[in-house]
């Protein structure tokens, strides 16, 4: 009986089956299905990603301003675009002021100086004249000044003051008395300037000529006045001279 039990529990025990061990390369093929099955499925992702940016539709910048910006922060920045936009406009305005001033000074400037520069011609045309006239009238009898010359000469020496020769060139008739010259330039000083603004010769002979001449008198706000001007010449002398001075009042 012994027996039989011992052989029999011998018989009664399972037996377990060996393991069975990978080799290298089958655990090198099962590492590179798994990282396909990631790669395809990261994939896969992407593409349903895709999709759904795809079928959402853009909105515009305006809806994305006010979704991102309150309204108390959109005021500010209005506000602040404002006020920039006016400081621009402040700074052109003022730069065009700027310009128009500088524009104004110099067309002022060169408005001086094209005066001045036509003042100065005029005096030098004005002296030159006198100078012409001076020496005609003191030339010799052969090449004596013209009647408008003498007049105009005349009324040169009286600007200047130089009365002596002013009365030189009056006819002695004229003239009168040597106590008279006191009292004429007392007259012609109380004149102040007088400006010859045109002078014409309406009749001349070999001894006498008569001279229309336009006068303007400063002591009367700068009236302009028409004389006849009668002059003799005297041959001795070689030159005309003065016999009177009556206002036109045609």
């Amino acid at each position: 009986m012994d027996r039989m039990s011992g052989d029999s529990s011998k018989t009664s025990e399972p037996t377990e089956e060996p393991k069975r061990t990978e080799s290298p390369s089958e655990k090198g093929v099962a590492w590179e299905d798994a990282v396909e099955k990631w790669r395809l499925m990261h994939a896969a992702q992407e593409r349903q990603r895709d999709l759904e940016r795809k079928k959402v539709p853009k909105r515009p910048r305006l809806e994305w301003l006010r979704e991102h910006v309150s309204c108390g922060g959109l005021a500010t920045v209005v506000a602040a675009l404002i006020v920039c936009l006016g400081t621009l406009a402040g700074i052109w305005y003022k730069n065009q002021l700027d310009v128009q001033r500088i524009a104004t000074a110099e067309a002022r400037t060169q408005t001086a100086e094209a005066r001045l520069m036509r003042t100065e011609e005029a005096s030098q045309t004005a002296a030159t004249g006198t100078a012409q006239a001076r020496a005609q009238v003191t030339a010799t009898p052969a090449t004596p000044a013209t009647p408008g010359e003498t007049v105009r000469l005349f009324f040169e020496f009286l600007n200047h003051e130089e009365y002596s020769d002013a009365w030189e060139l009056l006819d002695p008739d004229t003239r009168g008395d040597s106590s008279d010259y006191a009292g004429w330039v007392e007259f012609w000083r109380a004149q102040g300037l007088v400006e010859v603004r045109d002078t014409k010769t309406l009749e001349v002979t070999f001894h006498m000529a008569t001279v229309f001449a336009h006068l303007r008198f400063e002591s009367e706000q700068r009236k302009v006045r028409t004389y006849n001007v009668r002059l003799v010449f005297d041959s001795h002398l070689g030159r005309w001279l003065i016999t009177s001075l009556e206002e036109d009042h045609a």
